[in-house]
């Protein structure tokens, strides 16, 4: 009989199967029908509701979601049944906080599972009202199959086996059972106000008109169970790339979520860039040297644990980048350094004088004496003089003039920096091909000419062949508008910052430039508006835009940054957020001097929280994601995650296959809830992974109303 048995449970459906003996209702559960679930041996069909049929590589199996699933047969009579009876099926319930309804006959008996309490209540109704009715503790496991069966017999009393283990014995004499009349439910309880519904999979059921003894059930138990190893995948499910890739090797950094190297295959969710807040001016013009404006060449940077921002001003009697500094990021004070003299006196905050652009950068190989350096544009528009030159400094106060590194004049905010995961020095410019883009140069000294392929007489002269080239195709471009960019448009300053919070990310915060109609159909040449952008990088070579709308915004009209933005290279970490600051401005690109109401500029901050600039989100009505294969160090992992009131995040470690690793799969994780820069992932209490340390693991992320912005694995 068990041969035959087994045999029969994974045959397609066919009308009135050949039952073993004893079965008087039977569904496969294999998954034929999508509206109707055929009795196999009688005439008892059920109807289903939100249901699907995910396999494995053997077989089907029903997927009940809970609260809309349900499986209902409301005109069942087994008028075999006289004196004993017996249900088994097999289910692989997901984690519910809350009792689940596994299978209901009205007025004869019913079973509830409590997924996370590890227990379960059997309800039994004899005849002349007696009845058994109790819950009880038992080894009920999430997110794994597991085999219950229920037996009555006079004389026995009611028996639960779990597993082929006998878990509940009540000896108590019920006389006959209730005749079963129906209706029969499968994933819900019997009581329509208070449901109960069962999520996860069931992979058969039936109902037998004797007593089945322990070694039947363990047959069942050795004949079916090999067809339900393996994940069960619907056809809309997230499915694992086989064979695996290589594994990528994260370690214990933190990885941030902003484009598709953490996500093989996702349903519902999308990657979604979020705008920071904005704090409102922190800088505007009030000191002579700065009577026409605040410059949008700036940058901002950490050094013995005070914030300095290097500003730019233009003043009728020259151009200077100037010193702010702040100990909590909002607060600026202009300290009076005594270092350079302006209208006789060197009461101010200027720390050199510069003939052009100018940014400022710290750098970690340099020289003591050299450890702070300047990337400064002079000389335009001579072709002898003109050019990038860099200067130096041991504090950031006192400057030595320093070679021209680079013989183009790129006419922005240019900048250069130590790239920590390249170990070179990498140089971001100004180039034009035909239009503003970002270029991009590779370098071991930044004191030596910058290596770029000369074009001769083929170089762009924008200003006229006396004077020098802009840069255009003599290096490889990092950044630039596309085809999806309206018409005519550009982008200004690159604002490039190599995260020094994460592995392998970079953030660009370029202005882009919506030109206005060139004169006669507008008033001012090279004129439009100007916001700013996000862009993102795994190795700072090239850059992508999440998203192509404004990463900040304008400003309502008559605010100071209303027509104009530009981002400052850097940002500070105050505790959990990240100040940036940008100069804002209320007037156009092109609006000439002379319509200008002096001085102009001001410099403003905005606010994100740490690792913020992208998460991959899930809306209200849920959604889940799948890693590539990682291999990662450390014992714990640790979520940036705002899933605010309302929304949950589950995630289960799989195997490089996909296959869930026991006791790690999503459906034993503790729900993560609320917003925390690093939530620590449990599963049933324990967060301990080093066992899985060193091994090819993916990670299966399930969210609703969530944001996951970086997971990292710590010791």
């Amino acid at each position: 009989m068990p041969g035959l048995l087994a045999a029969c449970c994974l045959l397609a459906l066919a009308p009135l199967l050949a039952a073993p003996e004893g079965i008087v209702l039977w569904y496969p559960l294999d998954g034929q029908d999508a509206e109707i679930l055929p009795d196999a041996v009688g005439n008892c069909d059920a109807a289903l509701r939100g249901i699907d049929w995910p396999r494995n590589s053997h077989r089907a199996a029903l997927r009940l979601s809970g609260r809309t699933s349900r499986v209902t047969a409301e005109s069942l009579s087994v008028p075999a049944i006289r004196g004993a009876f017996s249900v088994d099926l097999w289910y692989n319930s997901r984690r519910s906080p809350d009792p689940v309804g596994l299978v209901t006959v009205a007025s004869t008996f019913r079973v509830l599972l409590y997924p996370t309490g590890k227990r379960i209540l059997v309800d039994v109704f004899g005849t002349d009202g007696k009845r058994t009715y109790d819950g009880f503790s038992c080894p009920v496991k999430v997110g794994s199959w597991q085999h219950l069966a229920l037996t009555y017999g006079p004389g026995q009393g009611v028996i639960v086996y779990l597993d082929g283990q006998p878990v509940y014995t009540n000896p108590a004499d019920l006389g006959g059972p209730v005749p079963m009349a129906g209706p029969l439910r499968l994933g819900l309880d019997s009581d329509p106000m208070l449901p109960r519904h069962f999520s996860g999979l069931l992979g058969g059921f039936r109902i037998w008109n004797k007593v089945l003894t322990q070694k039947e059930i363990a047959q069942i138990m050795q004949d079916e169970r090999p067809a339900l190893t393996g994940v069960f995948r619907g056809s809309n499910d997230l499915s694992p790339k086989l064979p695996p890739a290589a594994a990528i090797p994260v370690g214990s950094s933190k990885q941030l979520l902003f484009d598709d190297r953490f996500i093989e295959a996702s349903k519902g969710t999308a990657l979604r860039m979020n705008p920071p807040q904005k704090v409102g001016p922190v800088l505007i013009p009030e000191n002579p040297w700065e009577d026409k404006s605040l410059g949008f060449c700036a940058s901002v940077l950490e050094h013995k644990g005070i914030f300095k921002l290097f500003y730019e001003t233009w003043s009728t009697k020259g151009t200077f980048v100037c010193l702010a500094t702040s100990e909590n990021g909002v607060t600026w004070e202009r300290p009076r350094l005594g270092i350079i003299e302006f209208d006789g006196s060197a009461d101010n905050n200027i720390v050199f004088e510069a003939g052009g652009e100018a940014v400022v950068f710290l750098d970690p190989h340099g020289k003591p004496e050299e450890r702070f350096k300047m990337i400064c544009v002079q000389g335009w528009p001579s072709k002898e003089t003109g050019g990038v030159y860099c200067h130096t400094s041991p504090d950031g106060l006192h400057w030595t003039a320093g070679p021209k590194v680079f013989d183009l004049v790129p006419d922005t905010a240019n900048q250069a920096a130590w790239d920590n995961q390249r170990g070179r020095y990498v140089a971001y410019v100004r180039k034009w091909d035909p239009l503003r883009k970002v270029g991009r140069i590779e370098m071991d000294d930044i004191m030596q000419p910058w290596p770029y392929t000369p074009l001769g007489e083929q170089a762009f002269f924008i200003w006229g062949k006396e004077s020098i080239a802009v840069p255009s195709r003599e290096m490889p471009t990092a950044f630039g508008y596309d085809e999806q960019d309206p018409a005519v448009s550009d982008h200004y300053n690159p604002a490039i910052v190599e995260y020094p919070w994460a592995q392998n990310a970079y953030f660009s915060f370029p202005s882009a430039y919506m030109h206005f109609p060139e004169p006669p159909d507008w008033k001012f040449y090279n004129d439009g508006l100007l916001d700013i952008q996000l862009a993102v990088s795994r190795d700072g070579v090239e850059f992508h835009r999440p998203e192509r709308g404004p990463y900040v915004e304008l400003g309502l009209t008559g605010e100071p940054d209303s027509l104009s933005n530009y981002m400052a290279v850097g940002m500070a970490r105050v505790g959990d957020y990240l100040y940036q600051y940008y100069g804002g401005y209320d007037v156009t690109h092109g609006l000439p001097e002379s319509e200008q109401e002096m001085p102009i500029g001001s410099f403003c901050a905005v606010r994100q929280r740490l690792d913020g600039f992208v998460s991959v989100d899930a809306p209200w009505e849920g959604g889940e994601f799948m890693t590539p294969p990682i291999t990662f160090t450390g014992e714990r992992l640790v979520l940036n995650l705002n899933a605010s009131a309302m929304g949950v995040c589950l995630v289960g470690i799989l195997d490089e296959n996909g296959e869930p690793i026991e006791g790690f799969g999503a459906d034993y994780c503790d729900p993560l809830r609320g917003n925390s820069l690093a939530q620590t992932v449990t599963w049933g209490g324990k967060s301990d992974l080093s066992a899985l340390a060193g091994k090819p693991v993916r990670l299966h992320f399930m969210m609703r109303a969530a944001k996951l912005f970086a997971f990292q694995f710590e010791a």
